[in-house]
């Protein structure tokens, strides 16, 4: 369902007020079936310019101005929750900010939420609509809610050339990964309807870090398309078990390769504006020491201004625990905590932490087990406190079927056994649901691929809607693809993994569109979309 916020004279008090129409399709019919405005503020003459945000734990709400210019009132932006379907307001309303700033005379309204690096950044609009003196400013806050303190540097956006009146403007992300504010303006000269002018869609790319917004424009010229992701690796170099963080509008990828010897940082990292051109940066982990050890799959979780790196150091294929390590930048240089986060556990690799729509974290991971019809490495979760400390661990998917099987006849723990592996775990939180990705079968071949399964809760109880390697398999020139993650790109989920060159030398980075059917997940290996 789709739902279309729109603002429309009330029939019953004669104020601006705001409504709701909904369809199956973004392309209408849309249709308000209510009896009664959803947001209508008439004693602050009415309640225009709806703007819906979605934050990270799924929450929605609404935000919107009052119509106060209409009859020699102040104007305030409001933001309050909405239901999970987008239909009803709850909540409380906030009061956001109001205007008070000279540039932005008797009016704020046009009001946009943007969230990124920890920041929302509140961008409005201000001045009389028909005239050059329209603009854009914004405000920032640590918390949704505020409180929101307006920039210094206000408006960003102003008359310039041809351009006259920029404003009531929107974030959109394209499919690379870039940042613009569309936003109409009228041409210079002709600022109003009577004097023959109208407002157009411009564009223009903006930039929102560090607690400050930078719009390159106004400009008059078209905008460059983005490129599509290739077909082929993204990198030349060895670069298994890839792992993507978008951080302020840059890709970093981290993977396992360099293991910190010869005095060096373990875990190369790359960066891209893109998911296309890549930059490789070197290690990023400082080693625990001198002794030769293996680092094996990094994944990286930010909370406020700190980023977690967690990967599993064992020799060789033996003896692997996870740890965890803190730096203050995503290229590190990240310096261990001195936790063994697994000193229960025969062998544990993978970790994966993931933030809950309710806002717990927790870490999936991958452990050794010998119970079960097929022993071998399962996936566990264990709540995750304090991005430091686990709590009690869970089995949550054992193999299932033969192509998760890694090798026969495998002696392991003073037994043999028909050994069986699950890796690789990664969870996303889609169609209400938590979606886990996971790896299996043998990483050195051809029957490694990437599987699927859902759950209500973390803990499961976690069932695959289909067997097999439904998410990626050997297909064409591509071998043995998996350890996959997820990252965006322009509002498009993006499968990021690795996959074996054909001299079978190295396991390479490799992206692809991640499609959702009907709740499974699909690329262009599994499928389609």
């Amino acid at each position: 369902m789709f739902a279309l916020y729109f603002t429309a004279q009330d029939a019953a008090s004669g104020r601006q007020c705001i409504g709701v129409a909904t369809a199956s399709s973004p392309a209408g019919p849309f249709r308000d079936a209510s009896a009664q405005p959803l947001v209508c503020q008439v004693g602050e003459g009415g309640s225009i310019d709806a703007s819906p945000f979605q934050d990270a734990d799924g929450t929605r709400y609404l935000l919107w101005k009052n119509d106060g210019n209409c009859c020699n009132q102040a104007t305030n932006l409001y933001l309050q929750p909405l239901s999970a379907d987008g239909l009803r307001l709850t909540g409380k309303a906030s009061t956001l900010i109001q205007n008070f700033q000279l540039w932005e005379g008797a009016v704020i309204e046009a009001p946009t939420l943007y969230h990124a690096g920890g920041v929302y950044y509140l961008l409005y609009s201000a001045g009389p609509y028909d005239s050059d003196l329209y603009a854009v400013g914004y405000a920032t806050a640590p918390r949704v809610t505020g409180p929101y303190k307006k920039a210094p540097e206000n408006p960003i956006l102003v008359s310039r050339g041809e351009v006259a009146g920029p404003g009531h403007q929107t974030v959109v992300t394209d499919g690379a990964g870039r940042t613009w504010l569309a936003y109409h303006a009228w041409t210079a000269g002709r600022t109003s309807d009577a004097a023959g002018g109208y407002r157009s869609l411009r564009l223009d790319p903006v930039s929102c870090a560090g607690g400050r917004v930078k719009v390159t424009g106004p400009t008059v010229t078209p905008q460059r398309a983005p490129a599509p992701l290739p077909a082929g690796p993204l990198y030349p170099g060895d670069f298994a078990d890839p792992f993507v963080l978008n951080v302020d509008g840059t890709y970093y990828a981290y993977g396992t390769g360099l293991h910190g010897r010869a005095g060096g940082l373990a875990f190369e990292a790359l960066s891209s504006p893109d998911l296309i051109h890549w930059t490789s940066h070197g290690g990023v982990l400082t080693p625990l020491g001198p002794e030769r050890r293996d680092h094996w799959a990094p994944e990286i979780a930010r909370r406020e201004q700190t980023f977690y790196l967690y990967h599993s150091v064992g020799h060789g294929d033996q003896g692997h625990h996870l740890r965890v390590a803190t730096a203050a930048h995503p290229l590190g240089p990240f310096e261990d905590l001195g936790l063994n986060l697994t000193p229960d556990e025969l062998f544990a690799i993978d970790p994966h932490p993931f933030q809950a729509p309710d806002g717990a974290w927790w870490l999936f991971f991958a452990r050794d087990d010998l119970g079960g019809e097929r022993p071998g490495t399962v996936l566990a979760v264990a709540p995750l406190h304090d991005m430091t400390r686990l709590g009690e661990a869970r089995t949550i998917l054992r193999a299932s079927g033969d192509w998760q099987r890694y090798q026969r006849e495998r002696a392991m723990y003073g037994g043999v056994h028909d050994w069986h592996t699950l890796e690789g775990p990664f969870v996303v939180w889609r169609a209400g649901r938590f979606q886990l990705l996971y790896s299996g079968g043998a990483w050195v071949n051809e029957t490694y691929g990437a599987g699927h399964a859902v759950a209500d809760h973390p803990l499961g109880p976690w069932t695959e809607p289909v067997p097999g390697a439904c998410v990626l398999r050997t297909a064409g020139s591509l071998r043995g693809p998996g350890h996959a993650s997820v990252t965006a790109r322009g509002g498009q989920d993006v499968l990021v993994f690795h996959a074996w060159d054909a001299l079978r030398t190295r396991r390479q980075l490799y992206a692809a569109p991640l499609f959702w059917r009907e709740g499974r997940p699909c690329t262009e290996w599994s499928g389609g979309p």
